[in-house]
């Protein structure tokens, strides 16, 4: 009964408070005569132990996905004066259903730079053990490539570790890479099966026309199999041997674009890219989140601490995930909204 009320304060962000209340107790007993009148304190420790639970479970659902895509986003509790970020996984399982769960909710102290928001994400990144991903698509940013793993990787891992991890990375990639190679190189023959049909057509008028074959034909068919089935050196090698992409922090950079630039000369790592690099770019989801934050951290609450909060923000959105609950919205944050 103990858990079923920590879960019930979970999913609808009640203050731990509530099960001191002399009606709550009432209601209680009146359902189960046995029950015994709780603390604040030890309703505090079960919703703990359910956030525990439920995380486990869903690092299970994690593991088993293919792919996994994270948004981001800080927000600032007026109540405590203390700056939040929220870190929220997006992924589709075998059923093609889509999921949406908040990983992370936690306190992240100025100064909030770029190296400080990547290093929060990476973390949150290992904890969940979803991180290589993640790691797959800064390599493939141009200002980063490997730089950017032999950077933060000492940071978060003793020097033996951070070197497997980095290696892992490396050859992950080169996996997925020759995935692509591989496929690339099927399409490109039945296409060349479908050109030849049409090109020994042209050939002939051509040799007939002009009394003599120019060879281009057969070069041209020369270079497509030396330079793109059978390269000196792969497109992946040459984009990691090559410098990080240097640019002005204070100017918005594109990595897609840079992609696109360069797509005639990395033809397929821009594939690659495309489809590593192509995270949902919603704030929707913090959103959702950072409104639910304002109802936890509120004027009586503000002395919660950020494990605390971070545990009744996740540890709420899994609850209400896993028994199809939907958050409803109330008359007095409708009427904020509309104002």
């Amino acid at each position: 009964m103990k858990e079923a009320a920590a879960t019930w304060i979970l999913m609808h962000d009640h203050p731990f408070s509530i099960v001191e209340e002399e009606w709550f107790n009432l209601f209680c007993r009146g359902g189960m005569s046995q029950w015994t009148s709780i603390s604040r304190a030890t309703i505090k420790k079960h919703c703990f132990m359910i956030y525990e639970l439920e995380r486990k479970q869903l690092s299970c659902l994690l593991k088993a996905a293919k792919n996994i895509s994270l948004t981001t986003d800080l927000w600032n509790s007026k109540n405590q004066k203390i700056e939040y970020m929220v870190v929220t996984a997006h992924w589709i399982d075998s059923d093609w259903k889509l999921h949406k769960r908040v990983l992370s909710f936690f306190n992240i102290p100025a100064p909030r730079g770029g190296p400080q928001i990547s290093d929060a994400i990476l973390k949150c990144a290992r904890d969940w053990e979803c991180n290589l991903l993640l790691c797959i698509g800064c390599v493939l940013d141009p200002r980063c490539k490997m730089r950017v793993l032999e950077f933060i990787f000492p940071k978060l891992y003793p020097d033996g570790v951070a070197r497997d991890n980095i290696t892992n990375v490396r050859n992950t990639l080169s996996t997925i890479f020759k995935e692509y190679v591989d496929a690339t190189i099927e399409n490109l023959q039945e296409s060349n099966n479908l050109e030849s049909q049409g090109s020994n057509h042209i050939r002939r008028r051509a040799e007939n026309s002009s009394g003599s074959s120019s060879g281009w034909f057969e070069f041209s068919s020369f270079l497509r199999e030396t330079e793109m089935l059978h390269p000196e050196k792969s497109e992946l090698d040459i984009y990691l041997e090559e410098g990080c992409h240097l640019y002005n922090p204070e100017e918005q950079f594109d990595a897609l674009s840079w992609c696109k630039l360069n797509t005639y000369k990395f033809r397929i790592l821009s594939s690659l890219a495309r489809d590593v690099l192509a995270i949902p770019i919603t704030t929707v989801a913090s959103e959702a989140t950072f409104s639910a934050g304002s109802r936890v951290i509120d004027k009586y609450r503000a002395s919660l601490a950020p494990s605390t909060v971070e545990m009744l923000m996740c540890g709420g959105d899994w609850c209400r995930k896993r028994y199809g609950v939907k958050k409803k919205i109330k008359v007095r944050q409708l009427s904020t909204i509309n104002s």
